[in-house]
């Protein structure tokens, strides 16, 4: 008589054998990290004067964080016109190279950073017209929350890149106006006319990024949805920033690194780099800041 045969059992078998077979080995993964290299940022806006940091690149580990490199210096080139060398300043125990000129609309910025036993790098971008907006308004609409508004006319024949941003803004002991940039609101934008939509159910952020693919050339209003849970809001200020490409991709992905921060099961992103052999950004942009005072009779 034929003995029948567990295939459960034959299978752990087998499995068993395999894994007696198999010698503990640890894997060693090599990740190449290439010699010190200049990194460079400056983020150029119009009509204001130019602010870089140079640092030299460093690995994760290291405990004494991004170092100023030993005979660090910055030339500015305007439209390839040599202009300047940028002077090393400090504020707030940070140090930072400064330019005496303030950068102009339309006009391309290259910033070429040296240092000693490094390699030069440089990068360059163009700076971008300020956005033109229009039609502004605070409403409240609850207990908590409010609804600003803001029209944006978007220039035709051309891809336009923004970011939007909002403030607290009020009346200080002097009777001034003032913004608080340290004060920022949590929003939604609430447009389906952007691409892709900014809308996500209840879902707010700090800034929102979008081009102009869905409404070229033409008006737009933004919808802007937010809470506030303190004293009465009587005024906000609204941020439209026009990026360049660079600027837009760069601060996009600076935004989502930070918003993935401390979720292990979410995908790497990548900061962008324009920085010619080297790290960084030199990002050309133009903001447009309105203050908004809420509309007097409503909820």
């Amino acid at each position: 008589m034929k003995r029948k045969i567990n295939i459960f059992y034959l299978l752990l078998f087998f499995v068993s054998f395999i894994l007696s077979c198999t010698k503990d080995k640890r894997v060693e993964i090599d990740l190449p990290f290439e010699p010190d290299k200049i990194v460079l940022n400056s983020l150029i806006t119009s009509d204001s004067i130019i602010y870089a940091k140079v640092t030299n690149s460093t690995q994760l580990y290291n405990i004494n964080g991004f170092s100023i490199p030993p005979g660090a210096a910055i030339g500015l080139y305007e439209n390839d016109v040599f202009k300047e060398m940028m002077t090393e300043v400090t504020f707030n125990s940070v140090k930072y190279f400064v330019s005496s000129i303030k950068a102009k609309e339309g006009k391309t910025y290259t910033l070429k950073a040296s240092a000693n036993n490094m390699d030069d790098a440089e990068g360059s971008d163009i700076v971008p017209s300020k956005p033109f907006v229009h039609g502004v308004k605070l409403t409240k609409v609850g207990d908590n929350a409010y609804k600003a508004q803001i029209k944006l006319h978007d220039k035709i024949d051309e891809t336009n890149f923004y970011r939007l941003r909002i403030f607290k803004a009020g009346m200080n002991n002097m009777n001034q106006l003032e913004i608080n940039r340290a004060d920022y609101f949590s929003f939604t934008l609430v447009n389906f006319d952007l691409n892709p939509p900014s809308i996500s159910g209840d879902e707010q952020e700090l800034a929102n990024f979008f081009t102009d693919e869905k409404f070229s050339g033409k008006q737009l209003t933004l919808d802007i949805n937010f809470d506030y849970y303190s004293d009465e809001l009587n005024y906000v200020a609204i941020e439209l920033v026009n990026l360049t490409p660079d600027a837009y991709k760069y601060l996009k992905s600076v935004n989502q690194q930070g918003s993935k921060e401390g979720d292990p099961l979410s995908e790497a992103v990548i900061v962008y780099n324009n920085i010619r052999n080297g790290y960084g950004i030199v990002g050309g942009m133009a903001d447009t800041m309105v203050v908004i005072k809420k509309a007097i009779n409503d909820f």
